[in-house]
């Protein structure tokens, strides 16, 4: 059975800082529930409020990040996998309710007992926030079990200098590719995006395609994110496979092109879904 328990308190919860809390090592982490208020009162934030003033999210395994993204970028992916935002709650989730088998919803579980040392939960408040307060509660088990692949959020800023198609070769090497989502500067900046692996298109559509493959299988396009997701069948084993295991246990990264054509000549954030090692 799962458990739910409250954690210690974070640290430095103050306006325009980031808090800090040090999390035990002795369990397999379901996710995390983040309760965040704010005001004179200690309201429960609304959604809007907290995509304002939680600007930046970490997950920290043995002080490598694992999760890099903002609040209003968390709720983009909960949108997209059909889960409800409450207010006053960040949930971080490691197994994933989304998923089509207790077996899938499971597999990305963090079992961090006896595989690492530290784990750390860093979140930023904006300078404006009024009296801010942050709670942790886990949901986990005792189960032992190694720490499999797990899931891993980082960002990336993409240059753009003109209209027509931009290209993209280089990628963070954190694991296997599950989506990558395109945060525009404004809606329809991104008209279509082609992925190519080993020169073989695996991904080609414009948008209105690939919001009707999140739509078909349960989720919800984002209005100003262009989403082209591997996993869109909720099967954990769907990924871009861009990642190879040599006998000499060595990983080898595989010729991966992105082509993004752009309506305008913005700048946009590519926020990315891996897994992958949490080194």
């Amino acid at each position: 059975m799962r458990r739910i328990a409250e954690l210690g308190s974070f640290q430095n919860v103050v306006a325009g800082s980031k808090a800090t809390l040090d999390l035990p090592v002795d369990r397999r982490y379901h996710g995390l529930k983040i309760g965040y208020r704010n005001g004179a009162g200690g309201t429960a934030a609304t959604r809007a409020e907290m995509a304002s003033e939680i600007t930046l999210i970490r997950l920290l395994l043995d002080g490598v990040v694992q999760w890099e993204l903002s609040a209003s970028q968390l709720f983009a992916m909960l949108d997209v996998h059909g889960y409800p935002v409450t207010d006053g709650v960040l949930p971080l989730h490691f197994s994933e309710p989304w998923r089509r088998s207790p077996q899938g919803e499971d597999n990305l579980a963090w079992a961090v007992r006896g595989e690492v040392r530290t784990f750390q939960v860093e979140i930023e408040i904006a300078a404006g926030a009024v009296s801010p307060s942050l709670e942790c509660f886990c949901e986990f088990d005792n189960i032992d079990a190694p720490l499999a692949p797990i899931r891993k959020f980082t960002r990336q800023q993409v240059p753009v200098a003109a209209t027509g198609l931009h290209t993209l070769d280089q990628i963070p090497g954190i694991g296997n590719l599950h989506a990558l989502h395109a945060f525009e500067a404004a809606s329809g900046d991104v008209k279509s995006i082609r992925a190519e692996l080993e020169q073989q298109i695996v991904f080609e559509a414009p948008r209105y395609i690939a919001d009707e493959l999140t739509k078909a299988h349960g989720g919800a396009p984002v209005d100003g994110v262009f989403s082209l997701r591997f996993d869109r069948t909720e099967r954990v084993s769907d990924t871009l496979g861009n990642q190879v295991r040599l006998q000499s246990g060595a990983i080898a990264r595989k010729p991966v092109r992105f082509l993004f054509d752009m309506a305008n000549a913005s700048p946009f954030t590519l926020l990315y879904e891996f897994v992958g090692g949490k080194n």
